[in-house]
């Protein structure tokens, strides 16, 4: 004899009743007496048995709409207010996993950011790209000449709170809070002299034809005002780049109010006590289909570690919130690694793209994300997931001996025993999604 021990429709009902019959009485009551109250008003008088009737079928109608999740409620009135055509360029980046499943309802609940939902093929045309790099601590000015806390402290943590004066720009106030790894910068991670080898490559791509090399520009050396004037590439993790955690916090708070069905795919923000808190020693990454590449991820949604994937970095794309708090159509793009080594592949990764889509027109790059439906719908969005897979070391002395020039392949969980932060990157990967299932695939040339 089979076993069943799933609840039944009619179960399901009776708890459902018991659950929210008085709250539903309440409700239908006290929408009854306000009607009372209005009709009074008027001069009009109604019969008793009307108004028990009337508590008696609002019951039903509350009974009705709890039963509702209030989430799926509020995308079904989001849903009626928009006609297709104006759906059309968010449902064009989602797919319909199974038949039936609510792809209206997803697009409606959606961010309003066609960066994001465009693919990385939103970055071409460039429009005055500016690329935003890390600081050296003996390039910033004293501290209390700036109106924006761009240097941490001595302890290697600081806390900031940036309102609209203080920025430039009519954005939200945000707060938040930016860490380095042990209290101190160091080789091994972002903000090193590497992340910066293939920058001049990057710009070259990001050039429009006819039109002039995109700057280099220390953080330290703009401003919000500034950078809403320009697309903007951030390059380094927002431990070292203060314009990393400033813009992706502002990214964050209009995907979190009102809650979008469409999430961020990736990001180093986390948090602690309700604040935001940014470094750069792990990636938070959530793609449809994650679960089956990392042996350690339970779900789609992981946190990526430089302990075990030191070599591994973040490309994600949306629309730069300075800009539309400006009435401008910029976008920005965050480039940044878990080391030195895997940022550094991470823009030459983003030169390689830039190069791919111009030469083919139809050549788009994203990830699936998991929408409010589930795995229902899937959403592609402007992220990639890369890593470093071959480096290569210039002369070195290791153990008393000297060894020369030559290449070394990065194994793909750990940490190397071979690992300097001398190494150049010469082979990159992303993860891509076009097929059955998530691969790995080289973007880069051979440098």
């Amino acid at each position: 004899m089979g076993r069943n021990f799933l609840t039944t429709r009619t179960e399901r009902v009776r708890r459902h009743v018991r659950t929210h019959l008085l709250r539903a009485l309440v409700s239908s009551v006290s929408s009854v007496a306000v009607l009372a109250g209005f009709l009074s008003a008027a001069g009009v008088v109604w019969p008793l048995w009307s108004y028990v009737a009337l508590c008696i079928v609002g019951a039903l109608v509350f009974l009705g709409a709890f039963a509702v999740p209030p989430a799926r409620l509020r995308y079904v009135v989001l849903a009626a207010s928009y006609t297709d055509s104006q759906l059309a360029p968010r449902r064009s980046s989602m797919r319909q996993v199974t038949p039936g499943a609510p792809v209206r309802r997803v697009a409606s609940a959606a961010v309003d950011d066609p960066v994001y939902l465009g693919g990385l093929r939103a970055l071409i045309p460039s429009d005055a790209p500016l690329i935003v790099v890390p600081s050296g601590s003996r390039d910033l000015p004293d501290p209390g000449e700036l109106p924006v806390p761009i240097r941490a402290n001595r302890k290697g943590y600081s806390f900031v709170q940036l309102d609209r004066y203080a920025l430039g720009v009519p954005v939200p106030d945000i707060t938040f809070s930016r860490e380095l790894p042990a209290g101190a910068p160091d080789g091994d991670h972002s903000g090193a002299v590497g992340d910066l080898t293939f920058a001049a490559r990057l710009a070259a791509a990001l050039a429009e034809p006819g039109h002039e090399v995109p700057l280099l520009m220390p953080e330290h050396c703009v401003d919000a005002r500034r950078l809403a004037e320009h697309d903007v590439v951030v390059v380094g993790g927002p431990d070292v780049n203060f314009w990393h955690a400033a813009l992706y916090e502002t990214v964050f708070a209009s995907f979190a109010t009102p809650t979008s069905s469409v999430p961020l795919a990736m990001g180093m923000r986390s948090e602690r006590k309700g604040v935001a808190n940014y470094g750069s020693t792990y990636v938070h990454v959530n793609l449809d289909g994650l679960a089956g590449v990392f042996p350690l991820a339970e779900s789609d949604a992981y946190d990526i570690d430089d302990r075990l994937y030191p070599a591994y970095g973040m490309i994600l794309a949306c629309r730069n919130p300075f800009a539309a708090a400006m009435g401008k159509s910029h976008w920005c793009t965050f480039v940044a690694g878990l080391t030195s080594v895997a940022t550094a592949g991470c823009v030459s990764a983003l030169a390689e793209i830039l190069h791919i889509m111009r030469a083919d027109p139809e050549r788009n790059f994203h990830s699936p994300v998991p929408t409010g439906a589930g795995r229902n719908v899937q959403a592609n969005v402007s992220a990639l997931l890369c890593r470093v897979l071959e480096v290569e070391y210039p002369i070195m002395r290791r153990d008393g001996a000297l060894v020369p020039r030559q290449r070394h392949t990065l194994p793909a969980e750990g940490r190397d025993p071979h690992h300097g932060s001398s190494g150049i990157p010469t082979k990159v990967q992303y993860l891509d999604f076009r097929g059955a299932q998530p691969l790995w695939r080289d973007v880069t040339a051979d440098q």
